[in-house]
């Protein structure tokens, strides 16, 4: 359901049709599940260690409700199969998180994908620490903001440095970068410093 929202029909027209034509929008998603069965099968004969499954949540676009029914459950079968095949299932969580925390409980993913915390977003670093804990990865944790000079200055980029490194301990199950991209006018020395913090701590 979220492959239509977001790939084949537009936004505001996907929300029309979720509440007045719900039975068309099922026939379409029964479709595209056949397809997505046929790839997480597939999953069971690649070489990869790490599954990309899922991307983009955000609790105002997939909002709780939409979450919970119609993404959730397919997190859960990806992860199922990911797993029985010794191997991990990354989700990309890059957008507004809050609420969808509780939502995330419920789901077997393995890493968290570009998590991108406060000033971007609601949920602080420590937060997301704290939730995830040693049961799901971390992969992001530095918001793409504080590496513009325009955004922060050079003292309060050295500060979220420090916080973060510190709120990072014990240093397991994170993969700590920068998300979703680092921005193209980022400051490259700031770059190098992020880097050598990591490596120094």
């Amino acid at each position: 359901m979220q492959h239509i929202m977001r790939d084949v029909r537009k936004y505001e027209y996907f929300c029309y049709d979720l509440y007045d034509n719900p039975e068309y929008l099922s026939i379409c998603a029964e479709s595209l599940a056949n397809i997505y069965d046929q790839i997480i099968a597939s999953i069971q004969h690649t070489s990869a260690e790490v599954v990309l499954f899922g991307a983009n949540y955000d609790e105002t676009i997939t909002y709780k409700p939409f979450f919970d029914r119609y993404i959730a459950p397919w997190l859960n079968k990806a992860s199922d199969v990911v797993r029985s095949a010794g191997k991990f299932l990354l989700t990309h969580t890059d957008g507004e998180n809050k609420g969808l925390l509780d939502s995330y409980k419920s789901c077997r993913f393995d890493i968290a994908d570009s998590i991108c915390p406060a000033p971007m977003t609601k949920v602080s670093f420590q937060e997301y620490r704290e939730f995830f804990a040693d049961n799901t990865t971390i992969w992001g944790g530095i918001p793409s903001v504080i590496m513009l000079r325009d955004s922060y200055s050079d003292d309060e980029f050295r500060d979220y440095v420090q916080m973060i490194i510190s709120d990072s301990e014990p240093y397991d199950h994170l993969i700590l970068s920068i998300a979703d991209t680092t921005p193209p006018d980022a400051d490259f020395n700031r770059l190098l410093y992020l880097s050598e913090a990591c490596f120094n701590t």
